[in-house]
């Protein structure tokens, strides 16, 4: 890897390689636009959990086919020579401090940071878009057979449906035979959270019997 090569280089590189927009990578991974912004200018990494961080760089890995090692790595890097690894250092500063409390106390502590670091996760996990991807069709893609394999992948618990039509997902994979009406057919792949949001897909596909 070149010594220059940052994080946020590394991900504009492979999405300027594959003639991704920034909206689209977005869209597709499910990271919010703005975050993805601000990764590609490396302006994140002391702003936010290394949970979330570590959450954006796997589905912007999967989006891009970057190495998750590779990208997670350069991460843990910029993170210890930014500070060990410290995403908040005022705090860090004042924990610094040596004020004495029992045992207790510091339990205490512990227990309310894990019970609000798992509230944060899952109501980050309950606002943030489903992961959707489409591997095949690509989009505007010509056919000369009537019935298509629509091949993607999304993440455990989420529900995807094609056209309306439900679609089973094994694991976090799926693929569902569609059958082509002549003309264009507009696909539209909707993943959908239990209890949370939808992200919709479209795929348009040109069907010349």
């Amino acid at each position: 890897m070149e010594e220059d090569t940052t994080l946020g280089t590394m991900i504009k590189r492979a999405r300027l390689i594959q003639k991704k927009s920034l909206e689209r990578v977005a869209r597709d991974s499910g990271v919010p636009l703005e975050r993805l912004v601000s990764l590609e200018n490396d302006r994140i990494l002391p702003t936010i959990p290394r949970t979330y961080a570590v959450a954006y760089l796997r589905k912007i890995a999967q989006c891009l086919d970057i190495s998750e090692e590779l990208i997670l790595a350069q991460y843990n890097k910029e993170v210890k020579e930014d500070g060990g690894g410290v995403l908040f250092p005022s705090a860090s500063r004042s924990l610094s401090m040596r004020i004495p409390f029992s045992r207790d106390v510091g339990l205490g502590i512990l227990v309310a940071c894990i019970v609000f670091g798992f509230l944060g996760y899952q109501a980050y996990n309950y606002f943030r878009y489903p992961f959707l991807s489409i591997s095949f069709p690509e989009d505007s893609y010509l056919s000369s057979s009537s019935q298509i394999v629509v091949v993607g992948k999304t993440e455990a618990g989420v529900l995807v449906a094609i056209n309306g039509v439900h679609v089973n997902v094994v694991g976090t994979s799926f693929s569902y035979p569609y059958t082509l009406a002549p003309g264009v057919n507009v696909l539209t792949i909707t993943a959908q959270k239990r209890f949370g949001k939808q992200l919709h897909l479209e795929r348009l596909v040109m069907y010349n019997p």
